[in-house]
């Protein structure tokens, strides 16, 4: 049997509001439980989307880039990379690397890698970039794991 559990958000304006055709946010929460398995007629018969089940420190446009399933990075310590890489800026760009590198994009991603700077840009292909030097060099190639910066951010998270 599948319980699908809902957060409602109502109020006696609200329900005001509702009856009238309006609409209203407001604080106090309700909490509802339906079963998904009864079915009034075939005809309704549907299934729930399988929606992969993320963690609060994923949520924001460019942290469930990093949180896929094809990622076997932890999440959570890549997140805490970024943030401490870049303060989740997508084109943040740094030119003052003392071997004269220069690094950009989410993870900051390091002009000896070869990559495209103008590419770097994409957050999507960042983080993609950012797998691939993951994976032969772990979680060292980034300077924020490195010098710690990064410890901070994941225990907030």
């Amino acid at each position: 049997m599948t319980r699908l559990r809902v957060t409602l958000q109502l109020t006696a304006f609200t329900t005001l509001m509702l009856l009238w055709g309006y609409t209203a946010v407001d604080v106090r929460k309700v909490d509802a439980e339906f079963d998904t398995t009864l079915k009034s007629s075939p005809e309704y018969d549907f299934e729930l989307p399988e929606t992969p089940w993320l963690p609060d420190y994923c949520a924001g446009e460019f942290r469930e880039f990093i949180c896929r399933d094809k990622y076997k990075w932890d999440w959570k310590t890549m997140v805490a990379i970024m943030i401490g890489e870049s303060r989740e800026i997508p084109i943040a760009w740094n030119g003052t690397e003392p071997n004269g590198t220069e690094s950009y994009g989410l993870l900051q991603i390091n002009s000896v890698h070869g990559y495209n700077p103008m590419l770097l840009d994409d957050p999507e292909w960042n983080v993609e970039v950012g797998y691939g030097i993951w994976l032969e060099q772990g979680y060292e190639a980034w300077g924020a794991y490195t010098d710690g910066k990064w410890w901070p951010i994941y225990l907030s998270l």
